[in-house]
């Protein structure tokens, strides 16, 4: 993971190469049945720590196929927004989540959340101990990761005109 970073904003080759990589393995978790556990939580914590770093962005998703996800497909799903959401607090996590484009990917992402992201964490906040063990073993409050879906759910569909138009026309926009 840190080596991914590291590669990343060494030279702008390497976030293609992380980007397409992950693009073929997703397509891959789609025909693979047999898809282990292990390899799905790494490839969601590998993205989701590049998300996180802002080297990519959640765009990087529209080659889900999400009218059809597998149970390999929703295991990513629910690893990559948990990471994500623990990794990412405040400003950034709502920058992060305003700048998806096109607004049709916005839409799926948004139901991802509300629906079966939401409703994992719920599970989790109402039974004891109300955490939950990401992948570096470090446990987090799920009733905390619950209001950052929300949070982040919000961001999706109000997005400022500034945000619009620096993503329409191109421009560089901070995430911070």
């Amino acid at each position: 993971e840190q080596l991914a970073l590291k590669l990343c904003t060494y030279n702008r080759n390497y976030k293609l190469t992380f980007q397409y990589g992950i693009w073929d393995r997703i397509k891959r978790l789609d025909d693979d049945a047999g898809a282990r556990p292990a390899a799905v939580v790494n490839l969601a914590t590998i993205f989701a720590s590049l998300v996180g770093a802002k080297i990519l962005s959640l765009s990087t998703l529209k080659t889900l196929a999400w009218d059809e996800l597998s149970g390999a497909t929703v295991m990513l799903c629910r690893v990559f927004f948990r990471e994500l959401l623990s990794r990412l607090d405040g400003n950034a996590l709502i920058r992060c989540f305003q700048l998806v484009q096109p607004p049709s990917l916005r839409q799926r992402i948004g139901g991802v959340l509300r629906g079966d992201v939401y409703h994992y964490l719920s599970r989790a906040a109402t039974t004891p101990p109300h955490t939950i063990t990401c992948s570096d073993g470090n446990t987090r409050d799920a009733r905390a990761l619950r209001a950052k879906v929300r949070t982040a759910t919000q961001a999706l569909f109000e997005v400022p005109d500034d945000v619009v138009a620096a993503v329409t026309t191109k421009k560089n926009v901070s995430l911070i």
